[in-house]
């Protein structure tokens, strides 16, 4: 199984790479999810690998330069593999942040609609394929805080969050669902 992810650098996507030994795409490489020329390149690569992990976010979150480079790309890669009947997997890293409002962080409302955008385009590709219209699945991860180095040296830390080998074990439950079955979003919360 031939693994390609974005954003497998640091973070869960470090993780990512690791535990499936997977090639990554990352911004520092020249495929920054902001440029329409990198997300067609992204697009037209994954069609060489079975599964894709669409994990790199454009942010920071509350700069207003992000501009739903994850939707852009989901959008792509689903216009992509339905031309070349493609069967596989795509996987959306999303946020459980997508689904609320949080009073005190009105500086991430970006990446809250920003991830909502990416919501939308995943469940809309995994209706396609439970409507027989398209032949790969995708499924929606929406983990609440993360438990990174990166989020560990944050004041705001608090001890709890998703480890990267969490969603690993998702990402493997998914893999091994039965040919006609897929799981649309699954959501990680977690109390902070």
């Amino acid at each position: 199984m031939k693994v390609l992810i974005t954003g497998g650098r640091s973070g869960i996507g470090h993780d990512f790479v690791k535990a499936f030994q997977a090639d990554h795409l990352s911004r520092r490489d020249g495929f920054d999810i902001k440029d329409p020329a990198a997300i067609t390149e992204i697009a037209e690569r994954s069609l060489n690998y079975d599964v894709f992990i669409n994990n790199a976010f454009d942010g920071p979150p509350h700069k207003g330069w992000a501009n739903w480079g994850q939707a852009n790309l989901m959008k792509a890669l689903f216009c992509k593999w339905k031309d070349t009947e493609k069967q596989g997997y795509i996987f959306n890293i999303g946020s459980i942040g997508s689904t609320t409002e949080v009073d005190q962080y009105q500086d991430f409302e970006l990446y809250r609609v920003s991830k909502y955008a990416l919501d939308y385009y995943s469940l809309e590709a995994t209706q396609a394929f439970l409507q027989k219209k398209v032949s790969f699945k995708t499924t929606l991860i929406r983990p609440g805080r993360l438990d990174t180095l990166k989020t560990r040296e944050r004041a705001s830390w608090t001890g709890v969050g998703h480890t990267g080998q969490e969603i690993i074990d998702i990402l493997k439950l998914c893999l091994n669902s039965p040919k006609e079955s897929c799981l649309s979003v699954i959501d990680l919360n977690c109390r902070i």
